[in-house]
């Protein structure tokens, strides 16, 4: 499904640059507070499921605890310092809202072209990509 969307041009190109085959590369991503949609997502790779199982072990330990501790520290701040860090975190949206609306039009105008072209190219004999 990805390869029909983006193209296998696009998606060969996008694994030649990140290489996903790589557990080092998943052990950074699950350091992070991302979603198990990651999981998904290295499904459709090439990792071998004993190295991705090495990388979710050792990444994502460490993620679970910054993001507990992160909330635990957000609980024990005095309201007004969430308040003020709201109106800042809003405020910077307010600052960089045109320049935000321009990088995602250009994203999703990328997108809908490169969408178009893979849809458009002649399939082979078989009927299938």
């Amino acid at each position: 499904m990805v390869e029909f969307l983006v193209g296998a041009d696009q998606l060969a190109q996008w694994e030649r640059r990140w290489r996903p085959d790589r557990p080092i590369l998943w052990f950074a991503i699950l350091l992070l507070p991302v979603p198990d949609v990651v999981f998904y997502l290295a499904g459709l790779t090439g990792i071998p499921w004993r190295s991705f199982l090495v990388a979710v072990l050792l990444g994502r330990a460490p993620g679970l605890f910054l993001t507990t501790a992160f909330g635990y520290v957000l609980g024990e701040l005095p309201w007004w310092i969430l308040i003020l860090a709201a109106a800042v975190g809003l405020g910077g949206y307010w600052l960089f809202q045109k320049p935000l609306a321009k990088y995602r039009r250009r994203f999703l105008r990328r997108w809908v072209r490169a969408v178009g072209r893979n849809r458009a190219k002649p399939q082979g004999p078989s009927g299938s990509r």
